[in-house]
């Protein structure tokens, strides 16, 4: 009898079904109801809503011909799927009719396999001695008939209920029991599904080495033995793996391959769980645009298998990046549909995170009066589900709200109430927040002493912050309260400004920031920073490692939270004592690293310089102006060798709008050359009118009795974009007076001005021209005939591995080429090389020697500055590497102008001079025949100012 299986799966309704049989009636048989039932238990974890039907149809035919024995397989076959769907108790009704089925036929094989099956269900439900009285059963029946298949199938299911349990340890000893057995009477797919246990008991373990030889051992079994679904199956849970550990560069590009291999083998289900976890990756990295393509992706595949649950997390995610994108009606309308989808499955924890998520983002659109209820209503839930974090996040939001509203005396109960629980819970993501806005309510009511001790608390538990993975507070946007921690304290610390000791605190504290705040972006690749001191490799893997199991950890505390009714107190309990074993192992760790790799340290936490450190490093005749903006209030902190001043400048929101008009005028330059000799002299006029007002903004206050010939210049927030060397006094740029370089905070500039590589005397220059900038190729051209003994590499020659291969010796880089820019995070800029890019996250893990690094191409100096922090680019990036220097563009450069200027900067180097004053003079010379500053202006020298002796 010739079967069409694809022919029957695509039958929906019984409509259909009566039809097709109607054609075909050789098929109606008992024998396809059963081979329709082995079907199902092949497919349903690729295709679930294929298996559906097709378990549909077999139960549709097995009424057709009245046969009880098929009925009870149907019964089977349908209970299969509503267990892969998390219907529990659906699957449990239609297992025990079967079983009932079975049982009246005398079928005590067929009833004790249902039996078997059914102990999934009931393991969810919590039903753990029933689920063991049903292996009980079906165990003397296996036995008594000498079936050793179904014995082995049966220690899995067994291991399930241990595992349900938290009882790992025995849940292993099951599973390997039944590997034992299964792979001498079991099917190869028996073999496959028991080592992928194995592989998912100790990932529960916190066992990564063993998770993945284990997940690797199934994967190689499922390639022998032509198991494609469940080697698919495998796939996601590897690349699940690395996602847990917080390895997200990884786990993205084995979600990308798994994805890849399950739409090309009809695999939906884990094509889709592939989205929906990748749009969580993306969601907490704050790549907002491409989290609501993945999850709308997740949503569409979720819909078509009929998984509300998975459905419903979709939404979820797509209205979290929504509401980042701030496309609030979007973001409200589907996080109110996934809340409806929550509310009919009874899942009472996830409707309350959604509560949860809508409350924030009416917060931070500005809607106070919708955001109170939602908080309120999630917050009665999680004291009911007796979900303490979730509690306190609710109480932080109510909190926020009732210090806007003038509450100081509510806020302080309710910040009190939340450092009660969150303290116990060892979070100090959350203790931070509680102590920021408990500190911000005393300092409303005008007691600076007590709020400087709740922000110095806050600082104390941003110090013990060790991971930045598994916690709502990236989905919801919490981090803006770092730096709000460090602006509060520097207000009420430079209240003693006045004094020497008043000055220096808050420097540091400044340093700190910045900082902290560079800390914070890259921690998401912090497990993969490589340590720059020699001989600290060790050291750095450990704390690689623990910073992994602390991100591990996280995720599974984060999951077990909101399990719901399986959620299991014991576990969470170990979990959290895990956690904070992890976090001192690493604090220790990383304080030694610190101690031994300064570079290093300066990325992994808030390590700085103090005033002397970087006093001592500058030139005789030199001074550092830092600038730093607290609560739209700018100060300037000037640094000789001898002393330190604080000036008090204008309000930032000043600058900043004469900022935004300036960039508005260099923007006019792509209006195209017609444009520019119509109207050049307006645009000169123009732009040195707004380079005066920011200069008497910023600059006059500092400079006016400065004892300096050369200047350093560390800039904060929106100042980073900013020319400080083409401000104007009425009479002369700053260029004019002073040789300009810049860095993005003392403590780096420091270490730039300490690095005493010994590079080699050739160059490496790399060009990639394209219809944009044509003059690139000349540019590439012309520098590696002036450069020393230059390596010239062109379009798809030059490449990463060109860098790596022929940098980590060279004097002198250039890099002629296009930037690629993501202000939703920094950490995936890039810069184009040959056919691909070389990411920020990229560069951290390139060493080089370089004096001087070059970025010549189009604003490759722009890094994307985050709220109130130093900057974060490739410049950052290539000082990191190992450059000495390196000299980047503000803005998007003329080709011609360009190249002009660098013949005339590397004529000055070469020559002699100091990297800071042959970029002088180079401008200089550039302005007799370009006066704009758009033309000469864009070029910044950030790092070490002057060329090693």
């Amino acid at each position: 009898m010739s079967i069409d299986i694809e022919s029957l799966a695509r039958l929906a309704d019984d409509g259909e079904r009566r039809q097709y049989f109607a054609s075909h009636p050789e098929l109606r048989r008992g024998e396809l109801v059963w081979q329709l039932c082995e079907e199902v238990g092949r497919t349903v974890r690729a295709d679930l809503e294929r298996a559906a039907r097709l378990a549909s149809t077999a139960r549709w035919l097995s009424e057709e011909l009245g046969d009880d024995a098929s009925r009870a397989r149907s019964l089977r076959a349908a209970a299969n799927v509503r267990l892969y769907r998390r219907d529990y108790k659906g699957a449990l009704e239609l297992y025990q009719r079967a079983i009932a089925q079975f049982d009246a036929l005398g079928a005590d094989l067929e009833a004790a396999i249902t039996r078997s099956s059914a102990i999934g269900s009931v393991s969810h439900l919590g039903r753990h001695r029933e689920a063991l009285e049903f292996a009980r059963d079906a165990r003397a029946v296996f036995t008594r008939l000498e079936d050793r298949l179904h014995l082995g199938r049966l220690e899995v299911n067994v291991g399930h209920i241990h595992a349900r349990r938290d009882d790992f340890t025995r849940a292993l000893e099951r599973y390997r029991a039944a590997y034992e057995q299964l792979r001498q009477v079991g099917q190869p797919a028996d073999v496959a599904i028991t080592l992928r246990n194995i592989a998912v008991c100790h990932q529960d373990l916190n066992d990564f080495p063993n998770a993945l030889a284990a997940y690797v051992e199934a994967r190689e079994y499922c390639r022998r033995h032509a198991l494609t679904h469940t080697g698919l199956e495998v796939e996601y849970n590897i690349a699940y793996l690395y996602f847990l550990r917080g390895e997200y560069a990884q786990a993205l590009r084995l979600f990308d391959e798994a994805r890849r291999d399950c739409e090309a083998n009809g695999d939906h289900h884990h094509a889709a769980l592939c989205d929906l976890d990748r749009a969580e990756i993306y969601l907490e990295l704050n790549l907002a645009g491409e989290a609501v393509e993945l999850a709308g992706r997740a949503y569409d595949g979720f819909r078509e298998l009929g998984m509300e649950y998975e459905m419903a997390k979709a939404l979820t995610y797509r209205g979290l990046a929504c509401g980042r994108l701030g496309e609030e009606e979007s973001s409200r309308e589907l996080l109110g549909r996934a809340r409806q989808m929550f509310s009919r499955q009874d899942n009472r924890v996830w409707t309350a995170m959604v509560d949860l998520y809508a409350a924030f983002g009416r917060y931070a659109a500005g809607r106070p009066d919708e955001a109170a209820p939602l908080a309120e209503s999630a917050f009665a839930s999680f004291i009911e589900a007796g979900i303490p974090s979730r509690t306190a996040l609710c109480e932080l939001l109510l909190a926020r709200l009732a210090l806007e509203e003038g509450a100081v005396e509510t806020t302080e109960q309710l910040c009190l109430s939340a450092l009660d629980r969150v303290i116990a819970l060892g979070r100090p993501i959350l203790e931070l927040q509680a102590h920021l806005v408990h500190g911000q309510a005393m300092e409303r009511s005008g007691d600076r002493t007590g709020a400087l001790s709740a922000y110095r608390q806050a600082e104390a538990a941003l110090e013990r912050l060790r991971s930045q993975l598994g916690s709502d507070e990236l989905k919801i946007a919490f981090g803006e309260g770092k730096q709000a921690v460090y602006e509060g304290l520097v207000a009420i610390t430079l209240d003693d400004r006045d004094s020497a000791a008043g000055r220096r605190a808050a420097w540091q504290l400044v340093e700190r920031a910045k900082s902290r705040s560079l800390a914070d972006m890259l921690a998401l690749g912090a497990a993969e920073l490589r340590p720059v001191a020699a001989g600290q490799e060790g050291l750095a893997h450990q704390a690689q490692e623990l910073r992994r199991e602390l991100n591990w950890l996280n995720r599974q505390l984060a999951a077990e939270e909101l399990a719901g009714h399986e959620r299991s107190l014991d576990t969470i309990e170990a979990l959290q004592r895990d956690r904070l074993r992890c976090e001192e192992r690493l604090l220790s760790c990383q304080r030694r690293l610190q101690a031994a790799d300064a570079e290093l340290g300066s990325l992994q936490g808030a390590a700085v310089a103090d005033v002397e450190a970087v006093s001592a490093v500058l030139p005789p005749d030199g001074a550092l102006i830092e600038y730093y903006i607290s609560r739209d209030e700018l100060f300037a902190f000037l640094l000789y060798r001898d002393r330190l001043e604080v000036h008090e400048l204008a309000a930032a929101r000043e600058a900043r709008e004469l900022y935004e008009q300036l960039r508005f005028q260099l923007g006019k330059f792509r209006l195209g050359p017609e444009y520019v000799r119509q109207f050049g002299e307006f645009l000169l006029s123009g732009t040195v009118s707004l380079l005066w007002q920011l200069h008497d903004l910023l600059l006059a206050p500092v400079v006016r009795d400065l004892e300096a010939s050369q200047l350093v210049i560390v800039p904060h927030g929106f100042l980073h974009h900013l020319p400080f060397h083409a401000l104007h006094d009425g009479e002369r740029f700053l260029i004019d007076r002073y040789p300009v370089s810049y860095a993005p905070s003392a403590t780096v500039y420091r270490l730039c001005c300490l690095r005493e590589a010994q590079p080699g005397d050739y160059s490496l220059v790399l060009g990639v021209p394209d219809e944009r900038a044509p003059m690139i190729l000349d540019e590439a051209r012309t520098v590696a005939s002036v450069l020393p003994d230059a390596q010239l590499l062109i379009g798809d020659d030059a490449t990463p591995e060109a860098i790596r291969r022929w940098g980590s010796d060279c004097r002198i880089i250039h890099l002629a080429t296009h930037g690629l820019y993501r202000k939703d995070n920094p950490m995936f800029s890039a810069i184009r090389l040959g056919s691909t890019h070389l990411s920020l996250l990229d560069l951290y893990g390139i060493r080089l020697k370089a004096e001087l690094a070059v970025l010549s191409g189009c604003g490759t100096g722009l890094g994307t500055v985050r709220g109130a922090d130093e900057l974060v680019g490739l410049t950052r990036g290539l000082l990191y590497a190992g450059a000495r220097a390196v000299m980047a563009t503000l803005w998007d450069v003329n080709d011609e102008s360009t190249a002009r200027f660098m013949k005339l900067f590397y004529r000055n180097l070469l020559g002699g001079s100091q990297p800071a004053h042959a970029l002088q003079s180079a401008q200089c010379e550039l302005r007799e025949s370009y006066p704009h500053p758009y033309f000469w202006a864009p070029f910044v020298l950030v790092g070490r100012p002057q060329a090693s002796t």
